[in-house]
């Protein structure tokens, strides 16, 4: 949407995983550096924890990206199965046949397919990624995988990728069998903040245009302070920088305006916040409560605005001039000038309406007779409530009596027979 109007070939800021944008920052590099070491050496487990965005798939993606040939991979995602299925999935991610199979074949034809691969000089690697989530008995046939190796070498290299829960349940008494088969253990930090203004300019670079915004004095402290260093937090608010400098039509963010964005958004310790509403964020419901995103500075954006400003009269021109009306969808343009013309013809509606309705409630007050006691004709013939008075239309038999013995109706009423009504008797 904003891209043509930043001169970016694409969106800097996606939350998707991509190796195209990857920024190494100290821990990072560390990281990096620790698992192909620990590939290449052949050594047994290899442990990488991180918060939740710190960036730990874009790392296994690069990683897998610059592999060698003579690993074979086997990635295994959804962490939350019982033992067999977890066996199924790694045998079928190195190409094994399942069907009809148990675990116990299962698992005797994966010794015999890592056998032949080390015969083959190939090296297999399993990844598990949202390892957290494994169980203590799935982390024990994990660490029992581990034991398929010859005397001199280990045929099956695993790494574990998961948040910090991960490295908590690893530190269990319960678990130290598990953890003295860890060769290499990292963990991501977040980004500093001089990180944090490097990894901000590092996409914005990639995506084309380093220059794209002009981030005044302590907007990257204000961005490192809310997103707390976790490189998604970051794309996130990023992101809604870039659409509100486009709907606004400008190119410098403060810090005013990133913590007025930053406002609408659940981040950091914001979304964690006991009692603090939790919204989902939409393009519309940033205009709505946002008083930075009004509509006609949407409208203005999208180039469909007068020059003045103004939505009713005078020629349509481009957020910046006549000249970059046609760098917008056409889609979008369509859109904004219906919601001109509903503007348009919206106020005199209302004001008609308006109009209608008070000439027909003046009607209905010269129509309605003057009362001397001030009571409006609805008033006037309702009749006064007593105690005794019946207010139902059930059957004669079944309605209900006096609430006291002796209590009368009011004067000059009548009873269910059309007899003047008096006390009640027993019998009645």
């Amino acid at each position: 949407m904003y891209e043509a109007y930043f001169k970016l070939k694409e969106k800097p800021f996606d939350i998707v995983p991509n190796p195209a944008y990857l920024y190494l920052s100290r821990t990072h590099k560390q990281a990096m550096t620790y698992i192909n070491y620990g590939l290449q050496e052949r050594l047994g487990f290899v442990l990488m924890t991180g918060e939740v965005g710190s960036g730990k798939t874009t790392l296994v993606r690069e990683m897998i990206r610059t592999m060698g040939p003579e690993i074979t991979l086997a990635r295994v995602f959804n962490t939350r199965v019982r033992s067999q299925e977890l066996i199924e999935m790694i045998n079928e991610d190195f190409g094994l046949d399942t069907a009809g199979k148990g675990k116990v074949l299962m698992l005797k034809e994966l010794y015999a397919y890592l056998i032949n691969e080390y015969e083959q000089g190939r090296r297999p690697v399993l990844i598990i990624d949202e390892a957290q989530n494994l169980s203590l008995d799935l982390l024990e046939e994990v660490r029992m995988l581990s034991n398929l190796e010859t005397d001199s070498a280990t045929l099956l290299q695993i790494m574990l990728v998961g948040q910090p829960e991960l490295g908590r349940v690893i530190s269990l008494a319960e678990m130290r069998q598990f953890r003295q088969r860890i060769s290499i253990e990292c963990h991501i930090l977040p980004l500093t903040r001089q990180e944090t203004e490097e990894y901000i300019l590092h996409r914005l670079s990639v995506a084309g245009n380093r220059g794209a915004l002009s981030f005044g004095g302590g907007a990257f402290d204000a961005i490192h302070e809310i997103s707390e260093g976790i490189p998604r937090q970051i794309n996130m608010l990023c992101n809604y920088l870039l659409l509100t400098a486009f709907t606004e039509g400008r190119r410098d963010v403060p810090a005013e305006l990133v913590r007025d964005v930053a406002s609408g958004l659940s981040l950091g310790r914001n979304a964690e916040r006991e009692g603090a509403p939790r919204r989902t964020v939409t393009m519309q419901g940033m205009i709505d409560h946002r008083n930075s995103l009004q509509k006609r500075a949407l409208l203005q954006a999208l180039g469909i605005t007068s020059g003045d400003g103004r939505a009713e009269d005078g020629p349509v021109h481009g957020a910046n001039g006549a000249g970059d009306a046609n760098e917008y969808p056409e889609s979008a343009r369509s859109i904004g000038l219906r919601l001109l013309a509903l503007e348009k013809e919206m106020a005199p509606a209302e004001k008609r309406e308006y109009a209608g309705l008070k000439q027909r409630i003046e009607a209905l007050e010269r129509k309605a007779p003057a009362d001397p006691a001030g009571q409006r004709p609805a008033q006037q013939k309702m009749p006064a409530a007593y105690p005794g008075q019946r207010y139902c239309d059930l059957p004669e038999g079944k309605r209900p009596r006096m609430a006291a013995q002796g209590q009368h109706p009011a004067p000059g009423t009548t009873g269910a027979e059309g007899s003047p009504a008096g006390p009640l008797h027993k019998g009645e």
